[in-house]
């Protein structure tokens, strides 16, 4: 299954750990989301810092666990590149 989704969703899941961040984990799904959040996700980082308690650094190496960047066919209606979740 493939499954698009927005800003928000990443976000709650570098934040706390929970179920999302898990779903979005497992192997056997398909993820997707605009190119631009990954801008969206830098500009609010500090605050996803606070948040969540994590360093800049863990912030970053948890966007690495959950990402793979790829253009998709699924963009080409858009002119977007989409990111993949791993």
């Amino acid at each position: 299954m493939i499954l698009i989704l927005n800003t928000s969703i990443l976000i709650s899941s570098l934040i706390k750990d929970s179920v999302t961040r898990q779903i979005l984990l497992l192997p056997s799904m398909k993820f997707y989301l605009p190119e631009y959040a990954l801008e969206e996700i830098e500009a609010h980082k500090m605050k996803i810092s606070r948040l969540s308690r994590l360093s800049t650094d863990e912030i970053d190496i948890l966007l690495n666990l959950l990402l793979e960047i790829s253009p998709s066919s699924l963009a080409k209606p858009s002119n977007r590149t989409l990111v993949k979740l791993k």
